[in-house]
C-alpha cells in the first residue's frame, strides 16, 4: 500500500490543484487536518480548518485525521503513519504538485526504508531538477515517529543501545520517476503567509538545537 500523506490547515485552494495529482498516483490519502503549536490559527475558538479542506480531503476519498489542539509540527506529522508494516508513506505539502509516479512494483522489493524526492524548477517543465532533495518517502516501521523537526525520525530498533534509530534526512536515495513542484503562485493568502514565515524561523531554531544536542 502506498499511502500520499498531507499536512493541511486552511488549505483549500491549494488542494483543489493538489490533490487530484497525488490520489492518482497512490492507493489511498491520509489528510491531517489542523493548526499546530506556534503557528497562528485561522479562528481562535477551533483548531480545525474552518474553510473546504475537509470537504476536499473527503471528496477525494482521503482518511482524515484531527490534529489533537496545542500538539507541535513533529507529532502532528506523525498521525500520518496509519497503516501497516510494509506500507509506504509518500508525504507531500498541501501546496506542492506531485510529478511523474512512483513505480509500486520496486517498493516492496527495495531494501532502502526511506527515500528523498527530488524538487522540480518551479519556472520549467517537472523534469528539469533543482537539485534540492527532501526527505519524503518512507518504509511503515511499527512505532516510528518524527522527532525535533520534520526532517528526522525516531524508529525503534533493537540493534542500537537505546532501542531506537535515528534516520536523518540526509545520504539517501533519491527515488526515480517523481518530482514535486509548488503549486504556481502558491494560492495561499498573505494573512497566512506572512505569519508563516516568522513560525519557520522558530522552526529552524529548533532544528538547530535538535541537532546539536545530538551532535550532528
Amino acid at each position: 500500500m502506498l499511502w500520499g500523506c498531507v499536512n493541511a490547515y486552511q488549505d483549500a485552494d491549494a488542494l483543489r490543484a493538489t490533490l487530484p495529482a497525488l490520489a492518482a498516483i497512490v492507493d489511498r490519502l491520509v489528510l491531517v487536518d489542523g493548526a499546530y503549536k506556534d503557528f497562528p490559527r485561522f479562528d481562535s475558538t477551533t483548531w480545525s480548518s474552518t474553510d473546504a479542506t475537509r470537504e476536499i480531503a473527503r471528496d477525494h476519498g482521503a482518511l482524515l485525521v484531527e490534529a489533537t489542539p496545542g500538539i507541535d509540527e513533529p507529532a502532528k506529522r506523525t498521525r500520518y503513519f496509519v497503516g501497516e508494516p510494509g506500507d509506504w508513506y509518500l508525504v507531500v505539502d498541501a501546496d506542492e504538485l506531485a510529478c511523474g509516479a512512483i513505480d509500486k512494483s520496486f517498493l516492496p522489493l527495495s531494501d532502502v526504508d526511506d527515500y528523498w524526492v527530488a524538487f522540480a524548477d518551479e519556472d520549467a517543465p517537472w523534469q528539469v531538477d533543482r537539485g534540492r532533495r527532501v526527505f519524503r518517502l518512507h518504509r511503515h516501521r511499527p512505532g516510528m515517529r518524527y522527532v525535533g523537526t520534520h526532517h528526522a525520525l525516531h524508529v525503534p530498533d533493537a540493534s542500537e543501545p537505546r532501542g531506537v534509530r535515528l534516520v536523518l534526512d540526509e545520504g539517501l536515495p533519491a527515488i526515480p520517476g517523481l518530482r514535486l513542484a509548488h503549486v504556481k503562485d502558491r494560492v495561499r493568502p498573505r494573512w497566512r503567509e506572512e505569519p508563516k514565515t516568522v513560525y519557520y524561523e522558530r522552526l529552524k531554531a529548533d532544528e538547530y538545537a535538535f541537532r546539536g544536542a545530538h551532535g550532528i
